[in-house]
């Protein structure tokens, strides 16, 4: 958890202006600043292993009030990942957060701070060692905690086509960026037939498939 210890100061810095002008706006109920999203993987201790293996993922927007001091004072979830659990995780890496509070006039830079939290399943280095399994039981967590969205919008599928663009010739790109949804759909129905298979090689035989058409 060391390395959530973190001085928010830093993480706000890029929002700092977006934060004066809403303030400037609405100058009776100031929205409150928007933080860098703090990433969190399979790999760190604060993502339980069976969540992880059940394909719950997602993001919490955490809203945190500071003392003048700069420790939390409360904690709230603005906006759910739509998991309890991590909502619940996300409360208590917010919870162990500080806030450096540069000042002009002795008075607090900020007084409430909105964090996102990001639960992130999959990561690049890891897309060789997925199965097709593993993209199977992501999809059926998706798509039932996410109705409204569609199968393409799995993370995962951001995180493989990245991938896929540091490995195909020039050429191939511009065909898989026009056909991402066919290669995606190709994916999703050769791993609902073959679960055994590698997803990133499901994958990548999808986007040759496209790209020479």
């Amino acid at each position: 958890m060391s390395k959530y210890l973190i001085l928010l100061a830093a993480l706000i810095a890029p929002v700092i202006a977006w934060s004066q002008e809403q303030t400037a706006s609405v100058p009776t109920e100031p929205r409150p600043a928007r933080a860098r999203e703090i990433v969190v993987y399979p790999d760190d201790q604060e993502y339980p292993a069976e969540l992880v293996k059940t394909g719950v993922q997602g993001t919490a927007f955490v809203l945190v009030a500071f003392n003048p001091d700069g420790t939390p004072v409360s904690t709230a979830v603005r906006t759910t990942s739509r998991s309890d659990q991590l909502d619940e995780i996300a409360l208590s890496i917010v919870r162990k957060l500080s806030l450096q509070q540069t000042t002009d006039s002795g008075t607090p830079r900020y007084s409430s701070v909105l964090v996102p939290v990001k639960f992130s399943k999959d990561v690049v280095t890891d897309l060789g060692k997925k199965s097709c399994e593993d993209l199977n039981v992501d999809l059926a967590y998706f798509r039932s905690v996410f109705p409204e969205k569609k199968s393409e919008d799995l993370e995962l599928f951001s995180i493989a086509t990245g991938a896929l663009f540091l490995i195909v010739k020039n050429e191939k790109r511009m065909p898989i960026v026009a056909g991402r949804k066919t290669v995606i759909s190709k994916t999703i129905a050769t791993c609902a037939a073959e679960p055994e298979r590698k997803f990133f090689e499901v994958m990548l035989r999808a986007a040759d498939e496209v790209s020479v058409k």
